[in-house]
């Protein structure tokens, strides 16, 4: 019976990060840009798409820490079909940290080298739709 449980309860945990879309993560053999599906924004932990993906759809912020991902993005590609904001180093409010906002279709290969070294694993928050 306890074994039935905690596969019960197993199932229920993915079920419910699947209907809300907040976040998923790949493994590092099937990393790659085209793994990213449309409707979301997926983070890389390595440049060049590689390594564990993480991505998010639901709008509004979403602090990268709550899924084990907090300062450890070096690659994004955006699908959501809107602007994302990226914060560096997000304290949890709105306009006190640094950011750079994302075109819908944009996908920086190397955030380090594109916006300077203090993006390189810095990124903590991500607005879908806040810029």
């Amino acid at each position: 019976m306890q074994k039935i449980s905690r596969r019960l309860l197993s199932v229920l945990a993915m079920t419910s990060l699947a209907v809300s879309g907040a976040a998923a993560i790949a493994s590092p053999a099937s990393a790659a840009q085209s793994d990213c599906p449309s409707g979301y924004i997926c983070f890389w932990r390595d440049i060049n798409f590689n390594n564990s993906r993480y991505q998010f759809r639901d709008r509004g912020w979403q602090f990268l820490g709550w899924y084990g991902a907090n300062d450890a993005a070096d690659s994004v590609y955006n699908r959501t079909g809107m602007n994302v904001r990226l914060s560096l180093n997000w304290s949890g409010s709105a306009g006190t940290s640094p950011f750079i906002c994302l075109q819908n279709g944009a996908a920086p290969n190397d955030l380090g080298a594109i916006y300077g070294q203090s993006w390189h694993d810095s990124v903590s928050g991500v607005n879908i739709g806040g810029c």
